[in-house]
Formats: structure tokens, sequence, C-alpha cells
């Protein structure tokens, strides 16, 4: 694995007269939150976490945008193609997964 210094004597090592500042954003800003759980709803976050095929912040993102959402709103939603082809995965695996 390269070092720090590897990676900025990398850096050096290049002609960046030419360059352009990318200043279109990729996505919004995101902040952290920090919250405190009781230990059943934890462990539950990470329960789903884990059944989704996810993590933790993922799960409680989505519960705070549902909550945020106002009843019987119908937006159009966009979707990175690998996040519906996980999904689709997911969701075929369980369906044929023999009962435990």
């Amino acid at each position: 694995m390269a070092s720090r210094d590897d990676a900025l004597r990398a850096l050096e090592d290049r002609d960046w007269s030419g360059a352009e500042v990318d200043t279109s954003p990729s996505r919004p800003a995101m902040v952290v939150q920090s919250i405190r759980l009781p230990e059943d709803l934890a462990r539950w976050v990470e329960d789903e976490a884990a059944r989704q095929g996810t993590n933790p912040s993922v799960v409680i993102r989505g519960l705070v945008e549902r909550a945020a959402r106002p009843a019987g709103r119908t937006d159009v939603v966009t979707v990175r193609r690998t996040e519906l082809e996980l999904a689709l995965h997911q969701a075929v695996e369980r369906a044929i997964e023999p009962a435990a």
C-alpha cells in the first residue's frame, strides 16, 4: 500500500497547469446527526440494515424521509440503477429462499 508521502510525490510529478476545476455539484451536501437509541431500537436498526444489505444510516435516513413526506404525496423518485438492481436481487433471493 502506498504511503501518504508516495501519493503526494505522485501529485507533484504531474503538470496541472491545464487542469479545470469541476464546480458542478455531484450530490447535495449531507449533514451528520447523532442520535441515541435504546438498545432494542438500535438492534432493530442494525438488523434491518443487514436484512436490506445496507448500513444503519441508510435505514434511518429512509425512515426520516418517509416521516417527513406529507400524506398522499406522489413525487417522482429517481433511483440509481445499481440500487434498483440490488433491491430486485434481494427481493428475488428472499422469495426463493426456503422457509427456515
